[in-house]
């Protein structure tokens, strides 16, 4: 490992003396010694606004992530459903809007709620027509 190297006295005066000319530099001066550096006002003003940038597209994720994608900018827009819920017929896309229109988005884990009765829907459904077309219901007090 290298060792760090302690100032000497006379660097130490030498980094004193630079100060003591930046002090007194003109802003020209000053210009040009920051252009040489990398240091310029625009090169920072760059890496400030990339760091705002990130900042915000750090903050917009967060801000999805806890409250989900809706934005609503008109009030009477209602969304094509998510392609899970359509899928699962008119009941569902219905039940979708209607949240939409309460101000409630549904989740990736509640759609797939959803999904989860309206299978155990269909197959009852399925059931229950098959029951029947094997005759094992009659009708009262016949």
């Amino acid at each position: 490992m290298a060792e760090k190297k302690t100032p000497t006295k006379s660097e130490g005066d030498s980094v004193e003396a630079l100060l003591a000319v930046l002090e007194k530099a003109s802003p020209n001066q000053m210009q040009r010694i920051a252009k040489r550096l990398g240091t310029s006002k625009k090169s920072l003003e760059a890496k400030r606004q990339r760091y705002r940038q990130q900042m915000s597209t750090q903050q917009v994720r967060q801000f999805v992530q806890a409250n989900g994608d809706i934005v609503r900018s008109d009030p009477d827009f209602l969304p094509d459903p998510p392609e899970d819920v359509a899928e699962k017929g008119q009941a569902a896309i219905d039940e979708f809007h209607e949240k939409w229109l309460d101000g409630v988005g549904m989740s990736r884990r509640q759609r797939d709620d959803l999904n989860t009765l309206a299978d155990e829907a269909m197959t009852h459904t399925a059931d229950m027509e098959r029951r029947i077309d094997a005759g094992e219901f009659t009708k009262a007090g016949v």
